[in-house]
């Protein structure tokens, strides 16, 4: 007996599990944040905002207190944003009299966002 038999089935097998549309769709069910912001003053250093204002596509306006450590991160300048949400993500973060916008936006796959990460300088205070 030879290996063709074998051969064949492994190829096929390998070949459907990279092809898309073929076989079960197997997804992860943790959570992504969609946008992961680095904060910083101009020299580069972190800075950690008062607070981050964002919309998604134009909706209702979501303020992140950075306080508010049970749902997003706002340590070390990064502050997470978003959670699967995609979009257009316009965002306004704020420390002080100081703020700067920026806007990304958000794509996802089948199962998840693909979180966007954007860096957003503050003037010196």
């Amino acid at each position: 007996m030879n290996g063709r038999p074998l051969r064949a089935l492994v190829t096929a097998a390998l070949a459907c599990a990279v092809a898309p549309g073929c076989g079960p769709l197997v997804c992860t069910e943790e959570a992504r944040f969609s946008v992961q912001l680095e904060v910083r003053d101009p020299s580069g250093a972190p800075v950690v905002p008062d607070e981050v204002e964002f919309t998604v596509d134009g909706g209702d306006p979501t303020i992140v207190d950075c306080a508010m450590a049970d749902r997003f991160r706002c340590d070390d300048g990064n502050v997470a944003i978003g959670i699967e949400e995609e979009g257009e993500f316009d965002i306004i973060v704020r420390r002080g009299d100081d703020s700067a916008r920026t806007t990304v936006v958000v794509g996802a796959n089948h199962c998840h966002v693909n979180t966007e990460r954007v860096t957003v300088t503050l003037p010196s205070p």
